[in-house]
């Protein structure tokens, strides 16, 4: 029972990846056009929130766009490391698998913006996305080895109480 629990949440995480890698993709093969109205709602809902609360901020649609590419890369590196964790307890000997993964979807992704009508692919924007992966990948990477040492740690204080194990 415990195998198949484990095969599920590997399925699962594999495939939450992808899909998520798979809407990064599909941002970048949208027109330029189409991504600056989507990036133009945000900066303008962000500004109006920001002079409702009486905030001299200027929203920039420019900064806006750019820490999109972070934040989604981020996400992408947290669900690769989950990933990673469902695989093998040693995320530390395998992190090189991740950080491929990572590195080949910010090409691919910039590679497709080549394509795209109105866009550009950029180096910078390819060291940006990786950037925010690494990061996301090292929270979870840091999740994970706070959870199994302290999952380890309760196993091992039950195991030295003398109290019978349920």
């Amino acid at each position: 029972m415990k195998h198949i629990v484990k095969y599920r949440l590997r399925i699962l995480m594999t495939i939450l990846t992808l899909f998520f890698a798979a809407l990064i993709f599909a941002n970048s093969a949208q027109s330029g056009e189409t991504s600056s109205e989507h990036s133009g709602r945000v900066v303008n809902f962000l500004q109006s929130m920001f002079d409702s609360l009486g905030l001299a901020i200027t929203v920039s649609p420019y900064a806006i766009r750019k820490l999109a590419h972070f934040v989604e890369y981020g996400i992408l590196g947290v669900l690769l490391g989950l990933t990673l964790r469902s695989y093998t307890k040693n995320v530390l000997k395998c992190v090189f698998i991740p950080l491929f993964f990572g590195l080949a979807a910010a090409v691919t992704d910039e590679c497709i913006q080549l394509f795209s009508p109105g866009r550009a692919g950029m180096i910078q924007d390819v060291i940006l996305d990786f950037f925010g992966m690494v990061c996301g990948l090292a929270a979870s990477l840091i999740f994970i080895i706070l959870y199994d040492t302290k999952k380890a740690s309760r196993l091992n204080s039950k195991e030295n109480s003398g109290l019978p194990h349920c």
